[in-house]
């Protein structure tokens, strides 16, 4: 008789060998598991056969597993790995196993699929989820759209909102009536706020309590302003932000009895970035089945200014005994299979040299570990430069780069890591500077705005040609910075413009449009003038009439005004008693017929952007980089204005919203440069990046610019702090949170860890762990293990309707859409196969009510 394979089967298939406790976390099926993990402790392969264990062996439906991790890529991986892993099973056993249905994704992307899940409603009606603002949305919608109305507008006394702004930036200890400070600080205290889902009406007893009166009654007026916020989202279908979104599932699953019940095992990776409403909604649906699984690691909790909650790690044993009333299984991941042993030795000394326990009765602010390193080879692998100038320790280290390449002891330079807690530092702009004069090319992703990329400065540069130039009515240092930036672009657009012989008949082409609908406008508000007509009066099929009488009209204006669509809009707004006035008539009949982002994709067919089109397959960096340009110019369309009348044209209104408002807005808030998840790193660049940014990544070779701790602690940390219970002492966190940065960046090394040492680089309370370091002049090239060239990422999955239909089609138009991800001009959508297979699935859940009911 033939016996099903064991799970040792498949690890002996795939060669892979767990150690002890790898092996008892991925055996484990019943109760809370806890795996506090090192770095490089094989984690994310363990919660994969975990995984995959309970749906082979355990007969777990993958829609009944709730799998989470903090990044978009980390849950692609997750993903792809585990349709790799159950494909092999597949095959073994003959078996099919499907996870189109599974939650694996970021706790945000779960959170929407948890508005649209029947299985938590009694009804197994669809919940309508919120449409859901991204950052900038978020920040437009108080700066100018129906959230400042909502929200703000209330507070304006006598029409001065110098007041309110001065207000609100003085809470956060700022002397500014800068409306664009007070709206950044407004969001980041609601979104805080968001995130510890607090009772509000607690909140306010509390403040009520406090000795400073000014300090309590702007707190408890800013908890107001976060009461309008909130109810101005609300509407059918309601809007809601990216830290709400969490508040509108928690509360979605509090309305059902059935949501401990859904899930039979909730898995949660890097759950030391978790906030407390993600807590919630983790425990709530872990309520009925208590199969919760939680791994992480507290020294690598970097998100505090998010909001993360580190303690939600590292006393996760006690607030399970809180929320489920039992005990959760402890199982350490401490063996580190990534980086040489001096390297793990160095980075445990490093958060060793502290103590991390209160002293008070209180839990450790630390989980105690015993990491270990698998590759138990001696040597050493960690060295510092001298403690000279910065300058000296820049050619020092370029000089090692340069040898480290040379020797072949790295492969390719993009396995050689630069990180810096900050791209804008001068030690991350010396560095870059040293290996590019040694011929090294580098790569970094977010050292700078996308504003001032070359594609983003000829495609605003040829439309500042076409439409005009902002002109600033107030002189800053900031907008000066903004006004050489606008200038520079027309001048590189001037330079593409010239070397296309079809460019200049375009540009005249487009300006003498503007011109012409400025003169239709012209005529058509003289005309109205004339018959003694307001432009706030009624329109009428007469009036329409009269206006398309008036001569000397462009033929587009003609066109528009004789046209069947314009006359069917209007009667049906006099049927609907909604009338258009005779304004929006005119606007209407004099507006452009393209927007700025048909405009775009004309300037896309500019010989230069054509031969980046033609050259992606050798550097698609250039393409992305253009994609980018276009989804900025849709959001304008989404948050301003899609439309572009005469009337703004010539009041430069679209001018000053386009480039004033908008992308002025893009410039101070320095949206960063596209990066590309699918390919981070170029080859033969070395990758620059903040360590934030290399969470989750690994190198051989790793170089740390910079090693230092800000004691400040931010404002609103220090307003919050009054409120907040169980956390971290606030003087202590700035300390704790640098050496937490530093520890990740240090555990990034694989083979060699290089410190920067230079004079004001290293802070004091770190000196002595650097002095201890041997120096780099003492470093044996040959000692250090030859790094290959990165393996490649695993396979993406494809649709049969999204994907291969579409590309049979049009590959080129497959891949600026879908793989670019270039916005669909006018109406154009490429998710027919997702729609119709909803449509079917409501279809065939409504039957099975009838039938039931």
């Amino acid at each position: 008789m033939n016996t099903k394979p064991g799970i040792e089967y498949f690890w002996n298939l795939l060669d892979f060998s767990p150690n002890k406790q790898q092996k008892e976390a991925i055996l484990h099926t019943e109760g809370p598991l806890y795996l506090p993990a090192g770095p490089g402790a094989g984690k994310t392969r363990v919660l994969l056969w975990r995984t995959f264990h309970l749906i082979v062996f355990h007969g777990v439906k993958p829609e009944n597993i709730f799998l989470s991790t903090f990044t978009q890529k980390a849950a692609r991986q997750l993903q792809e790995g585990l349709l790799t892993l159950l494909s092999y099973a597949t095959d073994v056993l003959n078996k099919p196993f499907e996870i189109n249905n599974m939650y694996i994704g970021t706790i945000h992307s779960l959170c929407r699929k948890l508005l649209q899940d029947r299985r938590f409603s009694s009804t197994r009606k669809r919940h309508r989820p919120p449409v859901v603002m991204d950052e900038l949305s978020q920040f437009f919608y108080l700066y100018q759209g129906k959230g400042f109305k909502d929200v703000l507008f209330p507070e304006f006394p006598e029409g001065e909102p110098q007041a309110v702004w001065k207000r609100i930036n003085g809470f956060f200890h700022k002397k500014s009536v800068s409306k664009y400070s007070a709206i950044s600080n407004l969001i980041s205290l609601f979104n805080r706020i968001s995130e510890e889902s607090p009772d509000l009406e607690e909140w306010g007893r509390k403040l009520k309590t406090l000795v400073d009166d000014d300090f309590k009654k702007d707190f408890i007026w800013l908890l107001e302003l976060y009461r309008n916020y909130r109810n101005s989202l609300s509407g059918n279908p309601g809007r809601t932000d990216l830290s709400l979104l969490q508040q509108e599932a928690y509360r979605y699953l509090l309305e059902s009895d059935l949501s401990g019940n859904v899930f039979d095992h909730v898995i949660i990776d890097e759950y030391q970035d978790t906030n407390m409403v993600q807590e919630y909604i983790i425990f709530t649906l872990a309520k009925g089945t208590r199969n919760i699984c939680v791994v992480g690691d507290d020294d690598q909790a970097l998100y505090r200014f998010r909001g993360a909650t580190v303690e939600n790690f590292v006393q996760f044993p006690e607030r399970v005994k809180h929320y489920l009333g039992c005990e959760a299984t402890r199982i350490p991941l401490g063996i580190n299979y990534r980086s040489r042993k001096d390297i793990v030795t160095r980075y445990c000394g490093f958060m060793n040299q502290i103590s991390w326990e209160p002293g008070d009765g209180h839990p450790d602010y630390r989980v105690r570990k015993n990491i270990r390193a698998f590759h138990a080879a001696n040597g050493e692998s960690v060295f510092r430069t001298g403690n000279d100038s910065i300058e000296d320790c820049v050619e020092e280290i370029a000089d090692t780069v340069e040898s480290l390449l040379h020797k072949g002891v790295v492969e390719d330079a993009n396995r050689i890591a630069f990180l810096f807690s900050s791209l804008q530092s001068k030690a991350a702009g010396l560095f870059k500077d040293a290996l590019e004069n040694r011929g090294i090319k580098t790569y970094a992703p977010r050292a700078m705005s996308f504003l001032f990329n070359s594609e983003a400065m000829i495609v605003f540069g040829i439309i500042t040609i076409i439409i005009g130039q902002y002109k600033p009515r107030f002189k800053t240092a900031e907008i000066e910075v903004f006004k050489q930036w606008h200038i520079d672009s027309m001048k590189v657009a001037n330079i593409i413009i010239q070397n296309d012989p079809l460019a200049p008949a375009f540009i005249k082409q487009k300006q003498d449009e503007i011109e012409n609908a400025k003169q239709d406008l012209v005529k058509l508000s003289g005309f109205i003038s004339q018959r003694k007509v307001n432009l706030s009066d009624t329109a009428t099929a007469s009036i329409l009439r009269e206006l398309a009488g008036v001569h000397g009209l462009s033929p587009s204006c003609y066109k528009t005004l004789t046209g069947k669509a314009l006359y069917e809009s209007l009667m049906k707004s006099i049927t609907k008693r909604n009338p258009f006035t005779v304004s929006y008539l005119i606007s209407s009949a004099t507006a452009l017929d393209w927007t700025f982002l048909d405009l775009f994709y004309r300037i896309c067919g500019l010989a230069h952007f054509k031969k980046i089109i033609d050259n992606s397959a050798a550097d698609e960096g250039p393409l992305y980089n253009l994609a980018y340009v276009g989804q900025y110019i849709n959001k304008y369309t989404e948050e301003f204005k899609s439309m572009i009348t005469a009337f703004d044209l010539q009041q430069k209104r679209i001018v000053n919203s386009f480039f004033g408002s908008y992308l002025y807005t893009l410039f101070r808030r320095e949206e960063k440069e596209f990066e590309n998840e699918e390919d981070p790193f170029p080859k033969g660049r070395v990758p620059f990046l903040t360590i934030h940014q290399a969470k989750g990544l690994e190198f051989p070779v790793v170089v740390l610019g910079t090693f230092y701790k800000r004691n400040r602690v931010p404002e609103i940390d220090k307003n919050l702090d009054v409120l907040m219970e169980g956390k971290e002492p606030l003087e202590l966190q700035p300390g704790f949170d640098a050496m937490r940065r530093l520890y990740v960046g240090m555990s990034r090394a694989e083979n060699l860890l290089i410190l920067n040492n230079a004079k004001r680089y290293v802070s004091a309370d770190f000196k002595n762990f650097m002095q201890e370091l041997p120096e780099l002049t003492a470093m044996n090239t040959s000692e250090i293990p030859k790094a290959a060239a990165a393996p490649g990422e695993l396979p993406k999955c494809y649709s049969f309707t999204g994907d291969f239909n579409f590309y049979s089609q049009c590959p080129m138009q497959y891949q600026i859409f879908r793989k670019f991800a270039f916005p669909p001009s006018r109406s154009q959508t490429m998710a027919f196969g997702a729609l119709v297979h909803q449509t079917l699935e409501d279809l065939h859940e409504y039957l099975l009510s009838r039938k039931h009911g």
